[in-house]
């Protein structure tokens, strides 16, 4: 689950139009919607629910579009639609199922909905409608909503900065498997942020969150040794944990690993390694990866300095929204 929203589908997949008439839903036809759409964090649908990363979209819509038109009362089946369509990145054709499945109060739901109106995905933005959204689904125990609303707590949307509450918030939610969650609470325990600063203990919650499928956790845990966080500073430590995200298909690992060439690091990494693992980034649409690959034909880092090709990857960088590649554009731009 993230804040940003996805680029809307090319083509919005039509609407059923529901008859006041419907009967309700067979069991096949709310069980194929739950098994194709549900989160793995819904009460009764742990062993069935999936990952957003994990579900087929077209399957889900379609299954969870039948089990609507059976029964449109069935908020279970609405929440669902919604989270299939949200997940395709089909803003509009989420609103309606969602918006009531949230007013009858599904937990999910309400998750959605309110991390919709805090990005505007769909909706006009509305952090104070956000905030009371996912207070309502972080009141039901969802670990979601306790995610994304310890997210508020963190930036102030909706609500006023509590760093201590997103702890709590957090922590709630990593108790239930929530990788990101995991994280998120480890960074805090890290930097000492709404907790006393605990790097061991950072460095354990990291460690499970990677192992919970989330391997941008073992970057994490990489940086923390490369930089010295809280932590003596340990670059051969580092590197270990940036393989470990690499191979577990992180491209934060690979940037990682491009990073440690440099020679503060005193490590022995030649640049054509480093290169490497910089396009590895860049090939999985990594806005870092073209950022390291801008500065390194900037530099002269295997080869000769190359300005055109220098540009070419910070532009493709700052087109994805990463803020050093423009800086690095308008400066270059301007010695031109």
């Amino acid at each position: 689950m993230t804040r940003s929203p996805s680029p809307a589908r090319a083509a919005a997949l039509a609407l059923v139009i529901l008859s006041a008439t419907a009967t309700p839903a067979s069991v096949q036809d709310k069980s194929s919607c739950a098994a194709a759409a549900a989160s793995p964090f819904q009460p009764g649908y742990e062993d069935i629910g999936r990952d957003q990363s994990d579900m087929d979209v077209e399957a889900a819509i379609a299954s969870c579009l039948a089990a609507v038109e059976a029964d449109p009362e069935d908020m279970d089946v609405r929440a669902w639609l919604a989270r299939a369509y949200y997940t395709a990145g089909d803003y509009e054709a989420v609103v309606p199922h969602v918006q009531m499945a949230a007013k009858a109060g599904n937990a999910m739901a309400q998750q959605i909905f309110g991390d919709m109106h805090v990005v505007g995905a769909g909706v006009e933005v509305d952090l104070d409608r956000s905030a009371e959204l996912l207070t309502a689904s972080a009141d039901q125990g969802y670990a979601l909503g306790q995610y994304a609303l310890a997210m508020s707590y963190v930036w102030g949307e909706g609500v006023e900065e509590n760093p201590a509450r997103a702890v709590e918030l957090y922590g709630a939610a990593a108790e239930q498997g929530f990788a990101p969650a995991m994280r998120e609470l480890a960074i805090l325990y890290r930097d000492g942020e709404g907790v006393e600063a605990d790097p061991g203990q950072a460095i354990v919650l990291l460690e499970a969150a990677g192992e919970a499928g989330y391997p941008e956790a073992y970057a994490d845990i990489g940086w923390t040794y490369a930089d010295g966080l809280g932590v003596p500073a340990d670059p051969a430590a580092a590197r270990e944990w940036f393989e470990k995200a690499r191979a577990a298909g992180s491209a934060s690992g690979s940037i990682g690993l491009a990073t440690l060439s440099f020679e503060e690091f005193g490590l022995d990494i030649d640049a054509d390694e480093a290169l490497a693992h910089a396009r590895e980034a860049a090939e999985a649409d990594n806005p870092e990866g073209y950022f390291m690959l801008g500065y390194f034909a900037e530099q002269g880092i295997g080869g000769e300095p190359d300005i055109k090709e220098a540009l070419d990857h910070y532009r493709r960088a700052a087109e994805m929204g990463d803020a050093q590649a423009q800086e690095a554009v308008e400066r270059l731009e301007a010695e031109l």
